[in-house]
């Protein structure tokens, strides 16, 4: 059994200025299903977020959802995902439009997107080509099932230059 320091006191995030969840098991098993309390008050402190990088999230939707629907992340200016899931393509939309309205927060300048090659239906094309019409930079890269992904090529090529210098 570990003993936790008394004293214990949560981060100070509020100075962050990018976020990366990983993997898809991320989201559901630190955060039970259903129940985003945790993610949200996170996110509700992470007042200076300027990227946020979604990795084989399943959940993305659901994490756009909720930060549309709760105005977390103000400073939000870039949002990258990798493998974005079919499910997620209309909430990255609605949070991108909500955005542009928004006078609290900042808009959404920069997203992209890694699509695996078999998701890419004339459906998800339009939707695609949607965003490009709200969002000034819209990048779009089709994916191949034996492709290999890697957080630190992510790091490097999906986030603004200067952010991990």
């Amino acid at each position: 059994m570990h003993d936790f320091p008394t004293d214990f006191r949560p981060l100070d995030v509020s100075g962050l200025r990018e976020l990366c969840l990983s993997e898809a098991h991320t989201v559901p098993q630190l955060f039970s299903e259903g129940d985003y309390a945790a993610l949200g008050n996170a996110f509700s402190k992470m007042v200076g977020l300027e990227a946020l990088v979604l990795v084989r999230q399943g959940m993305a939707g659901r994490v756009l959802s909720m930060i549309d629907e709760e105005g977390h992340l103000p400073a939000l200016s870039t949002i990258s995902i990798v493998s974005l899931p079919p499910s997620a393509i209309a909430p990255l939309i609605q949070l991108t439009s909500q955005r542009k309205t928004n006078a609290k927060t900042s808009d959404i300048s920069s997203v992209e997107v890694q699509v695996f090659e078999h998701g890419l239906s004339p459906g998800v094309v339009d939707e695609l080509k949607r965003l490009g019409e709200i969002v000034p930079s819209v990048k779009v890269r089709s994916i191949g099932w034996s492709s290999s992904i890697r957080i630190e090529s992510i790091r490097k090529t999906l986030l603004p230059s200067g952010f991990f210098d």
